[in-house]
């Protein structure tokens, strides 16, 4: 059930090049920064196409979070073939000051992004 406390993104359709790729990131950290929200659940598993691969990491966090995004709270469901290049963005991430977490599954993305951190 959706939040309004919460941005519900969900990203559909197919990524053709890198090029395109950097695009969707650019789009998404816009829409993300406008919308004031402090938490984000992001469905990207209809997203098809290109996806950067494990070399990469740092380099998406880099260019896709600016620091505006630090204190935000970041759920993104993925489909399970991309989960092991993401525990590396999820590191990278952490240690570049940002919460986000990677889920193939929904309910505990969502659970994830209600449980409040003591």
């Amino acid at each position: 059930m959706p939040r309004e406390d919460i941005l519900n993104y969900k990203a559909a359709g197919y990524i053709k090049s890198e090029d395109d790729f950097w695009e969707f990131i650019r789009e998404t950290n816009e829409i993300i920064k406008r919308s004031g929200h402090l938490k984000v659940l992001a469905d990207c598993k209809n997203l098809e196409g290109y996806r950067p691969g494990i070399l990469d990491a740092i380099r998406v966090v880099v260019e896709a979070f600016s620091p505006e995004m630090r204190g935000k709270k970041i759920a993104v469901i993925e489909r399970e073939e991309y989960r092991e290049n993401l525990d590396h963005r999820e590191i990278v991430a952490f240690n570049r000051g940002y919460t986000l977490r990677y889920f193939t599954d929904e309910q505990k993305a969502e659970t994830w992004l209600y449980k409040k951190v003591a």
